[in-house]
């Protein structure tokens, strides 16, 4: 699913389901070939592959020497493992991309909150 909903939003979407796929392909050992470009071939796009791809070298290229893929897994990951993996996402994005979700979050005009009678039943 999240494949095919970044193919049909990128700008959008590559935020969120970007990072996730990778993680998730990284943590659970998914081959490149043989388990994502499949799934990009039926439910995503060609373009989407290659972030994809993009997106898991850039994690393991973080990860290396640094943790074991089950200490990765949430809620041991520590705000600066995740600080490192966003900073290394950002060098490898696509400044074009990346420049368009900016002006898009530019004009959001009431960002999401959780309203105040929501946040105590919770």
């Amino acid at each position: 699913m999240k494949i095919f909903a970044l193919s049909q939003n990128v700008v959008g979407r590559m935020g969120k389901d970007l990072p996730d796929i990778a993680f998730l392909s990284v943590i659970h050992d998914l081959d490149l070939e043989g388990d994502i470009r499949p799934s990009c071939r039926q439910f995503g796009t060609p373009e989407v592959y290659d972030l994809i791809r993009g997106q898991v070298k850039s994690l393991k290229k973080t990860m290396k020497n640094t943790l074991s893929i089950a200490s990765m897994l949430p809620p041991r990951l520590s705000m600066d493992e995740y600080a490192d993996f966003v900073e290394a996402s950002l060098k490898d994005c696509n400044r074009i991309h990346a420049a368009r979700q900016k002006e898009i979050e530019k004009r959001i005009k009431l960002p999401f909150s959780i309203p105040e009678d929501k946040k105590k039943s919770t």
